[in-house]
């Protein structure tokens, strides 16, 4: 078999820069849509009949093999569907009536709260699949259908998945085929379909493939996003075990993986494939998987694979080593997780041990249940600089006018900062209550009209017992978020305030409301005072950190465990990603010297050159807070230049910063290891640093594609100037 990566990878690659030649010819695209309304107009169960619009694509779609890539998956056809499927969830949302509609509308398109239906974030139960295969999958769905007094909507829920799994076969048989025999290569894809299509994979090979098909085909063709592989290594290593004990080499199974990852890695999903790595093995020994999936890494470099290290007291020395090595040479696609705060976090919002045990990291860094759990993590967002800037205007949008939050006090009734900041609480809870509302009003209707999950609900137990969609009741934690976002700017704002207005009393806080209403016209001397005011948070200053700390506490209380409209439990994240940037479009200036329009501040990252106290500072103040209530998840990024982490030495104060920060009680945290001279020469000289990959909010980029104004944010966090 030629399994030789080199040979291959550029096949791989071809294999997801060719046309899709489905999507672009318009008359098949005209035929599979009549036929596709038509089984829509023959059907009564919504259920039933997005079913059998999977079985017809599956059945009837191109499909596309390349023996060279190992493993298969294109359905070329499915952008058609996936389109299909999203025009119909936006037109239910429109025409769902909303009591507070006007006013959730004003406060959403200036960035204050966000609230929709996230089905992007979502980890099946990848160990019921291996295990079950998609026979047994079969089999469950007929036994309880048949063992139970079921009413129509269960029945057609059993009826609905036994119809989408036997697609599935059928789309395994077809790849059988269409690979052919003609080479050894083509025999083993071969091989592997036929394999799954009858039985469980009992070969990491035949293991890699059903994930793969079931990872691209819920995603991409049912439409139900899933971000995370699970524990990898430990959900292959019974396979490695298999094929080792059966002849296989340590290598061939390593050039097969890698195979796997760059098919992967080339796929063009949304953001990255993200999957995680815990390093356990029953004898307490390293995954040997671990360490390979680390070696494919470091050969590929790939930004679009994203590695979530569960990190605890067992976690050997060896393993993050490994790791940090890689990171001080470039290699951002690695995030630390803090096992122990996120078990406790998930516990305290409801979820048993054992399933707070089996979580995994679903998309950036949110923590959820593996096949137990609704992925929503995204579904709500509240802007603490927002919240302050309506608690400086009585409510009301400082740049369009708009009251789109609740009626405070004037600025000229605050006497302290205490009562400023009572103020932004009374405006977060506002938030957070419209923002909640709003989720409950679609998470209670609108999946009853438009949502059926067929393949990805008969991944999850619970589901198949009740004879419930996922997002019906099915799973066992239908749970959703509400987002806390941009700490360092709210932070920094309340303590520039704090001393100016109440401290020092240069001005009043009437007028300096007036002077950040203006954008700081004609202060620009001011604006700088405040933008180098050493008080800031990120430098381990209590007084300055507890105005997030308190902020993140009193939402906490509102949020985690309120009953949401799935039958779950609200929960709260503490992240900013890419939204910073568009909040920060609809954002008045801030006290701390933020010019109007920029973005805001970045996850419990300290604002762009505000901790001056160093990195340790940096990791204090973000493990000020009490993460165990933030059960959706939070991260910190940190920067650090090479050569302050050089030699031996330097991996131990990488991975002393790290273990401290957790013992501390922090969460997650990410490291760019990037100096600014490299990301100049970069923007300057794109063609020379092609490879060079930074973090960029919950994934990785490569720089070079990155437009001006990101480069720029990364070289200004790296400590260098503006051209």
């Amino acid at each position: 078999m030629k399994t030789d990566f080199n040979q291959n990878k550029y096949y791989i690659e071809e294999n997801f820069s060719a046309e899709c030649f489905g999507s672009k010819d318009t008359e098949l695209l005209k035929t599979f849509n009549a036929k596709l309304d038509e089984i829509e107009q023959n059907n009564s169960s919504f259920y039933i009949s997005f079913a059998k619009q999977l079985e017809f694509l599956f059945e009837n779609s191109p499909i596309y093999a390349n023996p060279h890539c190992l493993f298969a998956e294109r359905i070329l056809i499915e952008p058609s569907f996936e389109q299909r499927r999203t025009a119909l969830l936006k037109k239910n949302i429109r025409e769902i009536p909303f009591e507070r509609a006007e006013l959730f509308e004003k406060a959403e398109k200036n960035c204050f709260v966000w609230a929709g239906p996230d089905v992007g974030h979502n980890a099946p139960d990848w160990e019921r699949l291996l295990n079950l295969g998609i026979c047994g999958l079969i089999d469950d769905c007929n036994l309880n259908m048949n063992t139970k007094t079921v009413g129509k909507e269960q029945t057609d829920f059993y009826n609905g998945c036994l119809i989408a799994l036997r697609g599935i076969q059928k789309l395994c048989l077809r790849f059988a085929e269409k690979v052919g025999n003609d080479d050894e290569n083509a025999r083993f894809m071969s091989a592997n379909f036929t394999a799954i299509s009858k039985r469980v994979p009992e070969t990491m090979a035949e293991a890699l493939q059903l994930i793969l098909i079931f990872y691209f085909v819920v995603t991409f063709v049912e439409g139900t996003q899933i971000r995370t592989l699970g524990k990898i290594d430990e959900l292959l290593l019974p396979y490695y075990k298999h094929d080792i004990k059966n002849g296989k080499t340590k290598e061939e199974l390593q050039s097969i993986l890698t195979h796997f990852v760059y098919y992967l890695a080339c796929a063009k999903v949304v953001t990255n494939v993200p999957m995680g790595l815990s390093c356990k093995t029953d004898s307490g020994d390293i995954n040997p998987l671990s360490m390979m999936f680390l070696d494919i890494q470091q050969e590929i470099k790939s930004p679009d694979i994203k590695f979530h290290i569960h990190w605890n007291d067992n976690t050997p020395k060896e393993f993050i080593d490994k790791i940090l090595a890689m990171v001080r040479l470039g290699n951002n696609s690695f995030v630390f997780c803090n096992d122990k705060i996120v078990i406790s976090a998930l516990e305290k919002i409801g979820i048993e041990k054992a399933d707070a045990n089996n979580y995994v990291m679903a998309g950036c860094y949110e923590p959820i249940t593996m096949g137990k759990e609704i992925g929503a993590t995204c579904s709500g967002m509240v802007s603490l600089p927002k919240a302050l800037e309506l608690a400086l205007n009585e409510g009301y949008d400082m740049l369009t006018g708009e009251l789109i939050g609740a009626k405070t006090p004037p600025v000229s009734e605050f006497k302290d900062i205490s009562q400023l900041f009572e103020a932004v609480k009374t405006q977060l809870e506002f938030g957070v209550t419209l923002s909640k509302q709003r989720m409950i009003y679609l998470e209670s209707e609108i999946f009853k009209i438009s949502k059926a999950s067929p393949l990805f609900s008969s991944l999850m137990r619970e589901c198949v017992e009740s004879g419930k969609e996922a997002y019906c009741g099915g799973v066992k934690y239908p749970n959703v978020s509400v987002v806390l976002c941009c700490y360092a700017d709210f932070a920094d704002s309340l303590s520039v305030i704090d001393y100016l207005c109440f401290e020092r009393r240069e001005y009043t806080l009437s007028e300096f409301k007036k002077i950040l209403q203006n954008n700081w016209d004609g202060n620009e001397e001011l604006r700088l005072k405040c933008l180098s005011y050493s008080r800031k948070y990120g430098n381990n200053i209590a007084d300055v950190d507890k105005y997030a700390v308190e902020a993140a506490h009193f939402c906490s209380g509102i949020i985690n465990g309120e009953p949401n409209g799935y039958g779950g439990v609200f929960r709260m994240g503490g992240f900013s990603i890419d939204w910073r940037i568009m909040m920060g479009e609809v954002t008045a200036a801030s006290a701390n010297g933020r010019l109007a329009y920029k973005p805001l501040s970045k996850n419990l990252t300290p604002g762009t050159g505000q901790d001056r106290q160093g990195v340790t500072a940096a990791l204090l103040s973000a493990a000020a807070f009490d993460h165990t209530e933030f059960p959706n998840g939070n991260v910190i990024d940190i920067m650090i230049h090479p050569t302050a982490v050089e030699g031996d030495s330097g991996l131990l104060i990488m991975r002393s910063l790290i273990e401290g920060y957790f013992k501390n009680g922090g969460m997650a945290i990410h490291i760019n290891c990037l100096d600014v001279e490299t990301l100049i020469k970069a923007q300057k000289n794109p063609e020379d640093y092609q490879n060079l990959q930074v973090r960029l909010c919950g994934w990785n980029v490569r720089f070079v594609y990155l437009n001006k104004a990101e480069q720029d944010f990364l070289i200004s966090q790296a400590g260098g100037k503006i051209e």
